[in-house]
């Protein structure tokens, strides 16, 4: 659910129905894009984030969206707790961003 709530999110602000203005969807990008990935025809743009607990990383995500000529297509990666195992944000946009390559 989380991940559903979090390509949500990023519909709401870079979608047709934007209540955000132009100029600041821009920088938003700006920050976002993902410079190694994508062809000249695809921009990938994504966010890293995580979540701790008891200082142990117990989530981790990479959130975006994919520019395409027919569209945007929005994504998020979470990656949940696992015992034994360490969860990390970089982890989450490999896995994305090998998805979306893909796609």
């Amino acid at each position: 659910m989380f991940d559903l709530m979090q390509a949500n999110v990023m519909e709401q602000i870079f979608g047709d129905g934007s209540v955000y203005s132009e100029k600041t969807r821009e920088a938003l990008k700006e920050a976002m894009l993902v410079q190694e990935a994508g062809g000249d025809d695809i921009r990938i743009y994504g966010k890293t984030g995580m979540g701790k607990a008891d200082g142990i990383v117990v989530d981790a995500w990479f959130t975006g969206f994919a520019e395409r000529p027919d569209g945007a297509l929005y994504y998020c990666v979470y990656l949940g707790r696992t015992d034994g195992m360490n969860v990390t944000s970089t982890g989450a946009r490999e896995i994305a961003l090998r998805l979306l390559a893909d796609y």
